[in-house]
């Protein structure tokens, strides 16, 4: 399937993709930072504002691959250059969504008590995964 973008919606594309990569790229160093400040760097036993401060930078380079590569692509359309191997390639797309589901998971794990985790994240996990199977099976 082939899909014809008018120049107003290439220009668009390129500059909401980039605002999206670059502020990623502002909150990766900001949480980055606040990570090296703040965290004890010789145990794993971190507070849990550390722990949080992790899973939001896991999160947010996921966002960062999936924005910076969609960018990338619609930066170059424009030339005629190859951009598909920018854009929702069999690598780069899936492993931009696996780090965004990680980042997401460990962010509900850092705000579930430690009595609840399992449980909660057991259904978390099991719930992003079959819903969207059977809305795609049965829709």
């Amino acid at each position: 399937m082939l899909l014809w973008f008018s120049e107003r919606m290439l220009a668009v594309r390129e500059l909401t993709y980039g605002m999206w990569a670059v502020s990623a790229a502002a909150m990766l160093y900001i949480l980055a930072y606040y990570i090296l400040r703040n965290a004890d760097r010789w145990t794993l036993k971190q507070r849990s504002d550390v722990w949080f401060a992790i899973a939001f930078f896991v999160m947010i380079f996921g966002h960062f691959l999936r924005a910076g590569f969609e960018w990338i692509s619609y930066a170059l359309l424009p030339w005629g250059e190859d951009y598909l191997m920018y854009m929702s390639t069999v690598f780069w797309f899936p492993l931009s969504i696996l780090v965004i589901f990680i980042g997401k998971v460990f962010v509900v794990w850092s705000f579930l008590p430690e009595r609840y985790r399992v449980t909660t994240l057991t259904m978390v996990i099991v719930a992003s995964l079959v819903i969207p199977v059977l809305v795609y099976l049965f829709i």
